[in-house]
């Protein structure tokens, strides 16, 4: 009896290993996802800028010449800016430029596009392959985020995230570049289609060994315990 408790702990350990390691290269195998919202709807404001943490800045002196127009509340100001803060849905209003640790990013072009790169990071607009539209992603690794919309300047932080007007719905976007799966929080808008096809059945067929071994080593347990029972009553 004993030794077939032993062989069934041997046998739970290694599904659950197998298992485990299953669902682990699932999660390892997810790529990119990209959070894209759109800042604002205007064809007079512009980005001032982006930091190293994600945090940006959105230059709205133009709203100034507005009758009745203020800065956050301060009345005759002759610039105006918006800083959105990482966690914060609301901007904050300043008169002068704050001082950010700014990682905006250089102009450059890959694959007949054009944009703007940070390091292996890189937001890009124009037709790639016949196909209009915004990609974003590391170096010769690109997502379509946008399909159909235009990058007319913007920066992009060494994290990959990104800020950038849309000429062709004239607003201010901004996109959160999540390189990382953290446990099951898989909270995505625009995710990369060539990642893992199927994602969803992987996760299912994981879970259902995991049940399955759960399943098969009780009734093994049973079975077992029965038969030595029987046989005890028998005198075997």
């Amino acid at each position: 009896m004993v030794a077939t408790i032993q062989r069934t702990k041997t046998y739970i350990v290694g599904v659950l290993l197998t298992s485990s390691l299953f669902l682990f290269g699932v999660l390892a195998a997810f790529g990119d996802s990209y959070q894209v919202n759109v800042v604002a709807y205007t064809q007079s404001e512009n980005f001032a800028g982006i930091d190293a943490a994600g945090d940006f800045v959105v230059n709205v002196s133009n709203s100034l010449m507005n009758p009745g127009s203020s800065c956050g509340g301060v009345m005759g100001a002759s610039t105006c800016f918006e800083t959105y803060y990482v966690g914060q849905q609301s901007g904050v209003y300043s008169t002068a430029l704050p001082s950010l640790n700014w990682d905006d990013g250089t102009a450059c072009s890959a694959d007949g596009l054009s944009g703007v790169c940070n390091g292996t990071h890189e937001v890009l607009g124009g037709f790639l392959g016949g196909v209009k539209g915004v990609w974003d992603g590391s170096a010769g690794s690109l997502t379509e985020i946008m399909p159909g919309e235009s990058f007319d300047g913007g920066y992009i932080n060494a994290l990959g995230d990104a800020v950038f007007i849309d000429g062709s719905n004239d607003t201010l976007v901004s996109v959160v570049d999540s390189p990382a799966v953290s446990g099951l929080d898989l909270h995505m808008d625009m995710v990369d289609p060539a990642a893992v096809p199927e994602p969803a059945s992987f996760w299912l067929v994981g879970l259902g060994m995991l049940a399955s071994a759960a399943v098969v080593t009780e009734r093994r347990v049973h079975c077992r315990v029965a038969v030595k029972h029987s046989r005890d009553r028998r005198g075997w």
